[in-house]
């Protein structure tokens, strides 16, 4: 992927953080967590007129899809990234910590776009990422992706930044 492919990831993630920002939730959607919110959405399969609270999970998911594209990319390939956003499989208020802070665009990116195996390593996968962010609410995804959204920022600049001497 080149320089240009990379900051279109990083600019378009950021233009849905700042759309996802400026969505004016009520009191009573701010408490919604993703699995209250995951519990209350329609099953119909006709399309539905999004309200606030969809408008912000959707704006914060097409976010994560660019930013885990992103880090995917500077860790050097999808394994080692997962490994952020995975750092264990078995369910700990640590191991929650850790792959929030560290891989919080994986764990959205996989809840909204994949679909994995009822068995085995898959199954653990699953269960542990509903763990870390069935209770988190719009105000704790928001902080914590714009967070995500910085340190991934920073580490393209790194990257970017001429060598030393020139």
């Amino acid at each position: 992927m080149n320089k240009r492919e990379i900051t279109q990831l990083i600019s378009v993630a950021k233009f849905y953080l700042d759309l996802a920002e400026s969505i004016k939730l009520s009191p009573s959607e701010k408490q919604l967590t993703i699995q209250q919110n995951s519990e209350r959405a329609s099953s119909s399969l006709k399309t539905i007129a999004l309200n606030n609270i969809d408008q912000f999970f959707a704006h914060v998911g097409s976010a994560s899809v660019r930013l885990a594209t992103v880090h995917e990319i500077l860790a050097g390939n999808v394994t080692k990234a997962w490994k952020d956003a995975y750092p264990s499989l078995e369910v700990t208020d640590d191991n929650i910590k850790a792959a929030r802070n560290n891989g919080l665009e994986i764990l959205l990116r996989d809840n909204i776009a994949h679909s994995e195996a009822p068995e085995g390593n898959a199954k653990k996968k699953a269960t542990f990422r509903k763990a870390a962010l069935s209770n988190m609410n719009p105000d704790m995804i928001l902080s914590t992706m714009k967070n995500r959204y910085g340190l991934i920022a920073q580490q393209i600049d790194a990257v970017d930044r001429p060598a030393s001497g020139y």
